[in-house]
């Protein structure tokens, strides 16, 4: 399968599960799936065209303006697309532009019906603006993940991190052994199976929810400039590679989440897989205040603490293709320094046999 042919089918699989959303009346995560296919797929007039439409829903009309223009650069003489900008444009008070949209669709063969009631309506809204409600919700897309990631936790909240980016942080004091977060991976594959994790996740695609699927595709890529980037499917395959945490020895998987969660080499939470329920837990490791980060790590169980840092971190960017600035990766103290220099030196130490 070609590169191109497997960028295609994501981003249909995106633009289908969009539909089924935006056919249940839930407009944001069908803008969301829309939003996704466009990006996967920049060539398809249809995704951006879907895309207006579940603006339009939503009153983004600045958005929907945006993303019907950007299906007339795909598609010039698709009626739809200026019917649509026409409905944005004049929700934005942009009367003669929105009246030559909604004209050029009449003119491509459009329903005389509601274009003609749209140019009344312009009409009517031109000599007396005040008349028409005008709004645009500028929502980010991250913004209404956020809102769909956690609103069922309001223990947990995505905040700035000190690290940079977004981070999740306590909104309430957690002990020792508390339960942080539950949910059930979105994905999962074997863990010997991770370098060939396209193989494993164009199936698990097909069957996740819209809402999860947009989820899923929201989440950080860090494999678009790698050979990663030409696996199948590609983007998938990045995302799953760039936030799956192993879950026990034999397992990784995505939670929508558990992803949103840094890393630090001195974590104060830990994650597994709770094998009755067959949900990510995650816990704390230490008293966490209302407030704090919550941190956990990214690494295998074989790395620990204890591990040289150049170890650590040397999976790290293997893997995660990021260099660890945690608070005790940026320990430069004399105390640290002969520290980590010990550890060192007795983890490549060879090991003596018992007599």
């Amino acid at each position: 399968m070609s590169k191109s042919k497997s960028s295609f089918n994501v981003a249909k699989l995106a633009k289908e599960m969009g539909n089924d959303a935006f056919s249940d009346g839930d407009y944001a995560v069908a803008r969301l799936l829309y939003s996704q296919a466009m990006e996967i797929d920049p060539s398809q007039y249809l995704y951006p065209l879907n895309s207006s439409i579940a603006n339009l829903k939503l009153e983004r009309w600045r958005d929907a303006e945006s993303d019907a223009t950007k299906a007339l650069k795909l598609a010039p003489n698709d009626s739809e697309a200026c019917f649509r900008r026409g409905l944005a444009r004049t929700e934005l008070q942009q009367w003669s532009q929105a009246r030559k949209d909604i004209q050029t669709f009449l003119d491509r063969g459009g329903c005389s019906i509601k274009g003609r009631a749209v140019l009344d309506a312009i009409t009517r809204f031109e000599a007396n603006p005040t008349s028409t409600t005008f709004s645009d919700r500028t929502k980010g897309r991250s913004e209404i993940f956020e809102t769909i990631a956690l609103d069922d936790n309001s223990s947990i909240a995505i905040r700035s991190s000190k690290i940079g980016g977004k981070g999740v942080f306590a909104t309430r004091e957690f002990k020792a052994g508390d339960v942080i977060l539950r949910e059930k991976p979105v994905l999962t594959v074997k863990a010997k199976h991770f370098d060939e994790a396209h193989v494993h996740v164009e199936t698990a695609l097909r069957n996740m929810s819209p809402e999860d699927l947009a989820g899923f595709l929201s989440l950080h890529n860090e494999h678009t400039r790698s050979c990663c980037a030409d696996s199948l499917p590609r983007r998938a395959s990045g995302i799953y590679k760039s936030n799956a945490l192993m879950l026990n020895p034999d397992v990784a998987g995505v939670g929508l989440r558990a992803s949103r969660f840094n890393h630090s080499c001195a974590p104060n939470a830990c994650h597994a897989l709770n094998p009755i329920t067959n949900k990510l837990e995650m816990r704390a490791l230490d008293p966490i205040r209302e407030g704090e980060e919550i941190f956990i790590t990214y690494n295998s169980s074989e790395i620990t603490p204890q591990t040289p840092r150049e170890k650590r971190q040397a999976e790290l960017r293997k893997r995660y293709h990021f260099t660890c600035a945690c608070s005790m990766c940026k320990q430069t103290s004399a105390t640290w320094v002969l520290v980590d220099r010990i550890v060192r030196t007795l983890w490549t130490k060879p090991q003596q046999k018992a007599t």
